[in-house]
């Protein structure tokens, strides 16, 4: 199964599990609507690979959308509260973006079903609901360019590029980089492993492989920017762009 989300909190007093699909959109009407309660049937019955399985801890699945899906989903959920239907057990998350004193932000609800953790169920009801500052999402979003799954090799030599070989001039060489001129970076793969955490999800930071970087170092090697010898650190003749580095790599990338 391939949920969008999963949560899962332990702690003495109180062990809280979800799995949280998420739908941007969704067929006109509801009767095309199987593929979706299939789905959702499947993240109830998931019994097995919560952290320390125990069969009497259930966990919610809830359905997120914008508003106005959100309330046909819910009238659909109405309509299915037998014994066996879904009604019974499904939580629907409403979002919509909003303005509130000149600022705009992402409004979180629960229109529909009760969150088994109190206090989340509390802090999302539909008359207190969530506000979450649009630019605040932004800016952690910003931060965060890498998760558990293989990027392109030219979207990793770019974040190399702007993001990290940077980090590593100092002194006299930083007054010559400003001044437009090449600069050598000396770097080890360890320092570029530890540079890169920082674009990783805060709870997964180990997820960035270390062959993504052998792989987009060794495309600057082809491209005679970076040379290195066995396991010792790379040396990268360094400057500004003029070009916007993604065209720059991929152009580069697609001449090899």
């Amino acid at each position: 199964m391939t949920p969008d989300m999963v949560v899962e909190a332990n702690s003495r007093r109180f062990v809280y599990r979800a799995i949280i699909e998420i739908k941007e959109s969704l067929p006109a009407l509801p009767k095309n609507w199987d593929a979706v309660r299939v789905q959702l049937e499947k993240y109830k019955a998931a019994a097995c690979g919560w952290d320390n399985t125990a069969p009497d801890v259930s966990h919610d699945v809830m359905l997120v959308t914008g508003m106005r899906h959100a309330k046909k989903i819910v009238a659909w959920a109405r309509k299915d509260r037998n014994s066996s239907g879904i009604g019974k057990w499904l939580i629907v998350i409403g979002i919509a973006v909003t303005k509130h004193r000149g600022k705009e932000e992402m409004e979180i609800a629960k229109v529909y079903g009760k969150i088994s953790h109190p206090k989340i169920n509390s802090e999302l009801s539909s008359e207190r609901n969530c506000r979450i500052l649009l630019n605040d999402i932004v800016t952690k979003l910003d931060r965060m360019k890498f998760y558990d799954s293989y990027p392109p090799v030219e979207y990793t030599m770019s974040i190399l590029w702007d993001h990290v070989f940077s980090k590593f001039i100092h002194g006299k060489k930083l007054k010559k980089f400003k001044d437009d001129k090449k600069v050598l970076v000396t770097i080890s793969m360890t320092q570029i492993l530890d540079t890169m955490a920082a674009f990783a999800p805060r709870t997964n930071p180990g997820c960035i492989r270390q062959s993504w970087i052998k792989e987009a170092m060794s495309m600057f090697v082809d491209m005679r920017i970076v040379s290195h010898e066995g396991d010792g650190p790379f040396t990268v003749t360094y400057r500004k762009r003029r070009t916007p580095t993604t065209d720059w790599i991929a152009n580069r990338v697609a001449n090899l």
